[in-house]
Parts: structure tokens; sequence; C-alpha cells
């Protein structure tokens, strides 16, 4: 099997924002593949392009503020084209994996699993429709994990 990173990240003392942290630690507790890397962090930044370049697939786990609250996406993310932008706070995944194949060489197939969250006020819990939403976020991430693991075995 590949090498998988899982990232969860957000913002977890912001209520739904913290729902990349807390479905990372779910998926903790019932991973038992060592193939299977999972981390959390409350931003991306340039550093992960490297980190990136050295798996063959990668999920990342965010909240969304558009689209109704509760609802499950999964898209792919493409490298975008690198222009030098000044450094800032954050980065896009598409930046991200964009130097990860520009300066790394590689860049693996890139998930982002979300919800739209209802409520970013400061609170440690998710809203309870979001928390509702939790097992079927879960569920999807573990499906992809299972078809991309497949096909490369498949190679």
């Amino acid at each position: 099997m590949n090498k998988v990173l899982i990232l969860g990240y957000g913002n977890p003392l912001r209520g739904d924002d913290g729902i990349g942290w807390i479905a990372a630690f779910q998926l903790q507790d019932c991973n038992q593949d060592k193939n299977v890397i999972i981390e959390t962090s409350h931003q991306l930044t340039p550093e992960l392009a490297e980190q990136f370049s050295e798996f063959e697939l990668v999920v990342l786990i965010d909240a969304d503020a558009q689209g109704a609250p509760g609802e499950i996406k999964i898209r792919t993310v493409e490298p975008a084209d690198l222009q030098l932008e000044p450094i800032n706070h954050f980065s896009t995944p598409e930046s991200i994996l964009a130097m990860a194949k520009d300066i790394y060489g590689k860049a693996p197939k890139t998930y982002i699993a979300s919800i739209s969250g209802e409520t970013f006020d400061f609170q440690e819990t998710l809203s309870p429709k979001i928390e509702a939403q939790l097992p079927g976020l879960i569920d999807s991430i573990q499906k992809i994990i299972k078809n991309e693991t497949a096909d490369a075995a498949n190679i």
C-alpha cells in the first residue's frame, strides 16, 4: 500500500472550524494501518510542501464556510500555477501542491474532505448539525483511502 497522509486542519477553538482536528482524532483512534499517517495543523503553510511530496495520497480535512450547514463535500485538488507571491499567514491546498511538484518533484493525489460549518464562534465544541454529520465524513474519508490504495495496488 502507498503512504497516505491525512491532515486535519483549522482552529479547534472556533466551533465548527475544529472539524478537521476532531475527524483526524477519530480516524487516529480507528487506524490500524502503519502506512496511514494522521496529523493536525492550525493552517496550511508552505513548509508542508516537502511533507506532501513524500506521500502518494493526501487527504485534507477542513470546515467550509460555504454551503448549507452539515453538507459534506469531497473534491480533488490539482496543483496551481506556481507564481511568486508574498508569503502570508496561510496557503491554499493548490499552492502547497504546486510547491511540492515544482520544488520536490512530486505532487501526490490530493482530496479535500469538508463539512459546511454552521458556527465559527469561540467554542470548543461542534454545532449539533456538524456533530451529526461527522460519521458520514469519517466514512467518506475511509472510502477514499480504500479506493485509492486498492487502485494503486492493482497497477
